[in-house]
C-alpha cells in the first residue's frame, strides 16, 4: 500500500510519503553510529587527535611542548571549529561520532534543499538514491571537511535557484557570502558550486539561443555575476598558506584502466560485489527511467555531471599537498545524480513498485552490511588500544605499516572492513589513538601549517614529515640502506630513526615476512597483537659491545 502512494501512474506522489520515505531513509543510515566507537573510517582517528589537541592538548604538560595552535585563513576549517568546542561538554568519542554523522548527512539534506528548489517539489528520487550513495568512498576515507563543504556548496546553489531572478542582487551577494563559507570548509567543494551556478546559468541562456534571440550583453551580464560569487573565495586563497603549498602532482597508475573504475567512487564501501551489484542497479534505474521518460534530466543538472565529469578525468590523484583529489569530483557526481533528477510521475505503477522495492531492498542491505562490519570493527580498536598501552606519556614513537604490496596473500586473507572495496587500508589512523590515550609524539598527526590549524613545535620538527598527505612509511622503509631520493623528501625523519625514536609501532604486523629486514638488534618486541606489533628501540650499543641477540618480530 506505501508503495503503491510513493509512485502513481502520471500523478505526484503524496508530499507526506516523500517525507515519510525521507525521513526513514535517514533514521536507517544513522543506525551504523551506534554500532561502533570509533568507526573505521580512514582519516577519523586521526581528525579526533587533532581536536584533542586543539582543546585538551594545550593544556598538557606535555603535548603542549610537541603541538602549537596555528590558526590562519585556511579552507579546512569547518571540523576543527565545531569538534573542539564539544570536547568540553562530550567524551572523545561521542563527539566525534556527531560530527562524522553530520558529515554524510550535510551532503543529503544540502542535496535536499537544492532538489527541492530546482523542481518546486519533494521528489522520492533523492531518498531512494541518496541511501545507496551515502555511505561512500569519500566518507569512509574520512574527508569530512569536505562533505561538510558540498552540504553548504548546495545549500548556496540552492540559494542561487531561488533568488537569481526575483532578487539578483541578493542573490550574488548571498551567493558570495556562502561560497565563502564553503571555501572555509573545502576548497575542492568549491567545484561543485562552480558546476551548479554553471549549469543554471546555461540553462537559462540556452533558450534565448535556440529562440535566435541571444544576445551577448546578456551574457556577460549573467556570467559575471556567477564569477562575482567566486571573488571571496579567490581573495581568502591567495591570503591562505595553502596558496604558497607546493607539491608533486601524481596520476593514479594506469589511469586509462584506473579512472572509468574508480568513477564509481560514490557507491564504494568495504565489499567489492556488493558495490558492483549498487552501481549496476543505479545504472540500470537512471538508464530506464530517462530512456522511458519516467526520469528527467534537466539541462542544468547535465551541464553540472558534464562539468564534473571533465574535472574528474582531467585532474591527478594528487595535488597541492591533496591525495585522492580527483574521488571528490567522482563523490560529487554521485549526489548531483540523487539531487538533479526527478521522477515525471509517467511511471507505470509495476515498474514503479518494483523500482521502489529494489532500491530500498538494496540501501537496507548495503547499510546492514556497513552496520555489521562496524560492530566488528571494535575488535581492532580493542587491540590497537592494546598495543600502545604500554608506551609511556612524552614517548617518541614512529609508526610504519605492512601494506597490500608487502604483504598480498595477508591482505588477500584480511576482514573486508579493513579495506575500501579492497584498494585502501582503514586502519593506518589508528595509531592516533596514542596521542589521546597516551599522550605520546607520532608523524602520523595532521599538522600541516598549510592546511590545519597546528604545528609541530621546533623541538619535535625533525620527527615529523614536512607534510602528512604522503602518509606512514612502509616498514620496508626502515630496513639497512639508503633512502631514495622520494622517500627522503616524503620521509625525512627516517633518517637514524633508531636514534631519534622511543618506540617503533608496525601496524599490520602479522604480514611481516621471517626476513623482514629490521634492525633486530635495537627492537625488542613488547606487546604483540593481531593488528600491530609495538617493539622497543634499545641504546645505541657502545664501541666495543657485544649486540644483544636478535629477536624475531613474531
Amino acid at each position: 500500500m506505501i508503495a503503491e502512494s510513493l509512485l502513481v501512474t502520471r500523478s505526484a506522489a503524496p508530499a507526506h510519503w516523500r517525507t515519510a520515505l525521507a525521513a526513514a531513509v535517514l533514521l536507517t543510515l544513522a543506525v551504523p553510529f551506534f554500532a561502533v566507537a570509533i568507526p573505521p573510517v580512514l582519516d577519523y582517528p586521526n581528525h579526533l587527535a587533532r581536536a584533542f589537541l586543539l582543546t585538551l592538548g594545550q593544556s598538557d604538560a606535555l603535548l603542549s611542548q610537541m603541538y602549537a595552535p596555528n590558526w590562519s585563513i585556511l579552507p579546512n576549517l569547518a571540523l576543527d571549529l565545531v569538534l573542539p568546542p564539544l570536547l568540553y561538554v562530550l567524551p572523545l568519542d561521542v563527539a566525534g561520532r556527531l560530527i562524522l554523522a553530520g558529515s554524510l548527512f550535510a551532503p543529503l539534506g544540502g542535496a535536499a534543499l537544492y532538489s527541492i528548489c530546482l523542481f518546486g517539489k519533494k521528489s522520492w528520487w533523492w531518498p531512494l538514491c541518496s541511501a545507496v550513495v551515502a555511505f561512500n568512498a569519500g566518507f569512509l576515507l574520512g574527508f569530512m571537511n569536505f562533505l561538510y563543504g558540498l552540504g553548504a556548496a548546495f545549500a548556496v546553489a540552492a540559494l542561487w535557484l531561488k533568488w537569481r531572478e526575483r532578487r539578483p542582487t541578493a542573490a550574488v551577494l548571498g551567493a558570495a557570502a556562502g561560497g565563502a563559507i564553503v571555501f572555509f570548509c573545502h576548497i575542492a567543494a568549491l567545484g561543485l558550486l562552480g558546476a551548479l551556478i554553471a549549469g543554471y546559468e546555461v540553462d537559462r541562456l540556452y533558450p534565448m539561443l535556440r529562440r535566435g534571440d541571444f544576445v551577448w550583453r546578456i551574457f556577460w551580464r549573467r556570467g559575471l555575476a556567477a564569477a562575482a560569487v567566486f571573488v571571496p573565495a579567490v581573495l581568502f586563497y591567495a591570503l591562505s598558506p595553502t596558496s604558497d603549498e607546493v607539491g608533486a602532482i601524481v596520476w593514479p597508475p594506469s589511469p586509462v584502466v584506473t579512472k572509468p573504475v574508480f568513477l564509481f567512487a560514490a557507491v564504494m564501501n568495504y565489499s567489492l560485489p556488493l558495490d558492483l551489484v549498487s552501481a549496476i542497479a543505479l545504472l540500470c534505474v537512471l538508464w530506464a527511467g530517462l530512456r522511458n521518460g519516467w526520469l528527467r534530466l534537466p539541462l542544468s543538472t547535465a551541464v553540472a555531471l558534464a562539468l564534473l565529469a571533465t574535472a574528474y578525468l582531467a585532474t591527478p590523484f594528487r595535488i597541492q599537498g591533496g591525495a585522492f583529489f580527483d574521488f571528490r569530483f567522482a563523490v560529487m557526481i554521485g549526489y548531483v545524480l540523487c539531487a538533479g533528477l526527478v521522477e515525471t510521475g509517467a511511471v507505470p505503477r509495476r515498474i514503479g513498485m518494483a523500482a521502489v522495492a529494489g532500491l530500498v531492498a538494496l540501501a537496507v542491505v548495503r547499510i546492514g552490511a556497513l552496520t555489521v562490519m562496524w560492530h566488528g570493527y571494535d575488535r581492532e580498536v580493542a587491540e590497537m588500544r592494546a598495543a600502545v598501552a604500554p608506551v609511556p606519556p612524552g614517548a617518541r614513537v614512529l609508526v610504519a605499516l605492512v601494506t597490500a604490496t608487502d604483504a598480498p596473500e595477508y591482505w588477500r586473507e584480511a576482514r573486508p572492513v579493513r579495506r575500501i572495496d579492497a584498494v585502501v587500508a582503514t586502519d593506518s589512523h589508528l595509531p592516533a589513538l596514542l596521542l589521546a590515550q597516551r599522550g605520546a609524539f607520532s608523524p602520523l598527526i595532521f599538522a600541516d601549517p598549510g592546511k590545519q590549524p597546528i604545528r609541530v613545535r621546533a623541538a619535535f620538527a625533525d620527527l615529523a614529515p614536512p607534510r602528512s598527505d604522503w602518509g606512514l612509511p612502509s616498514y620496508r622503509q626502515l630496513r639497512s640502506g639508503p633512502l631514495t631520493a622520494e622517500e627522503q623528501g616524503h620521509f625525512p625523519y627516517l633518517h637514524d630513526w633508531p636514534n631519534k625514536f622511543d618506540y617503533l609501532l608496525v601496524v599490520d604486523a602479522d604480514g611481516l615476512p621471517a626476513d623482514d629486514g629490521l634492525p633486530h638488534d635495537r627492537l625488542k618486541p613488547v606487546v604483540h597483537t593481531g593488528i600491530a606489533t609495538l617493539f622497543r628501540i634499545l641504546p645505541s650499543p657502545a664501541p666495543g659491545d657485544r649486540p644483544p641477540p636478535s629477536n624475531s618480530a613474531g
